[in-house]
């Protein structure tokens, strides 16, 4: 269950709890609506107005206050069995493409794709984007290093569909069980999940 390992430079995705209840009494979810409809645009970071600026200031505050009392034991203890800090390599030498060794959401979320099609695969492939570092995240780079979060409703939604998956390739199924894991430890608090990297 272990994600794969590489020895070149590299970005590190990690998630941590929050609670949701405290986040939607810090930033009203019109206002969250405003930074997800920017990120999907892409707006870029650098192009945005003070105005604007003040406005992913906020979201991110809100998260910093939603997990400030939670403790992520849980998280760091499988971080430390696991690894679960999910990577996007640059092997050496090697240019840096966005399709390169995709974080933990990505290379489940490829897997998920490859698995066929229908709603329920459009349903998990929709919720992984809200936390696949390479494609953005639900913020896209408007609150670096703020990936994205899923809603507690949306953590086990996105683990009772990855459930019925099975993956052919041993690393992407030891990723999918290591997500799911991710998602119990949420799910089973009633706590939302976002994502930083480092």
């Amino acid at each position: 269950m272990r994600a794969g390992s590489n020895s070149g430079v590299g970005r590190y995705f990690y998630p941590h709890l929050f609670d949701a209840d405290v986040f939607a009494e810090e930033v009203d979810a019109a206002t969250v609506a405003v930074l997800e409809r920017w990120a999907s645009d892409g707006v870029e970071c650098a192009g945005l107005t003070g105005a604007q600026r003040e406005v992913v200031d906020d979201v991110v505050a809100a998260l910093g206050m939603a997990s400030a009392t939670l403790d992520d034991g849980a998280l760091r203890a499988l971080d430390e069995e696991f690894d679960i800090s999910s990577r996007r390599f640059l092997a050496e030498g090697v240019p840096f493409r966005r399709s390169h060794c995709p974080d933990l959401a990505g290379h489940v979320q490829e897997g998920v794709w490859a698995s066929g099609d229908g709603p329920a695969v459009d349903e998990l492939c929709a919720l992984l984007d809200h936390i696949n570092g390479i494609d953005g995240g639900r913020f896209g780079d408007l609150a670096e290093p703020f990936v994205g979060y899923l809603l507690p409703g949306e953590v086990q939604r996105a683990g009772a569909l990855l459930e019925g998956h099975r993956f052919t390739d041993p690393a992407q199924e030891d990723d999918r069980r290591l997500l799911l894991e991710i998602f119990s430890i949420g799910g089973r608090n009633g706590h939302g999940l976002y994502w930083t990297w480092l």
